[in-house]
């Protein structure tokens, strides 16, 4: 029966054995994962995933709560130590002059970081705010504006909606 022990000298796989100028992925590669005993203290399992260069801010192969994929856009001085901090922070949002969409996703992150520190009192405070901005988007997205209504071509109608809009318009006129 072969030992785990001659396994491992016979690979030169000791820790301290390593070749000059071996990187730690190549080390790995040819030795195989570290035995529990060599896992550093605070080495995490997954840690996080930057995006790449030419890599989409949308995509899923990266993660990051902290870092800012649009620096333009940045809405900055956001905090969340204190309940003062994140309800003036949430004024801050609410008067930054950024749309409706930046203003609640910006709203979510600090919630999400308020959260994953611990702190629920200040991730409520960002709650209550994104929840008062759902009404606000529910409203703007009840039905077609006038102006939007006006601007439809009934003589050649796009798509199923504006012909029912048109159909039913031509039913009213009747």
């Amino acid at each position: 029966m072969i030992k785990l022990v001659d396994l491992l000298f016979e690979k030169d796989c000791n820790p301290r054995r390593k070749k000059s100028g071996e990187s730690d992925a190549q080390y790995r590669k040819r030795c195989g994962p570290r035995p529990l005993g060599q896992i550093k203290m605070g080495e995490k399992k997954n840690p996080r995933v930057p995006r790449k260069k030419g890599q989409h801010r949308g995509s899923s192969s990266h993660s990051d709560l902290y870092t800012d994929e649009n620096p333009k856009g940045t809405i900055k001085g956001l905090k969340f130590a204190t309940v003062k901090d994140a309800k003036a922070s949430v004024s801050k949002i609410n008067g930054s002059g950024k749309k409706h969409a930046h203003k609640i996703q910006a709203a979510v992150a600090m919630e999400q970081r308020a959260k994953e520190m611990g702190k629920t009192a200040q991730a409520g405070v960002y709650r209550a705010y994104i929840n008062k901005m759902k009404e606000i988007t529910k409203k703007k997205n009840e039905g077609w504006s006038k102006k939007y209504k006006k601007s439809i071509d009934c003589s050649n109608p796009k798509g199923f909606s504006q012909k029912a809009h048109c159909d039913g318009k031509q039913k009213r006129s009747n």
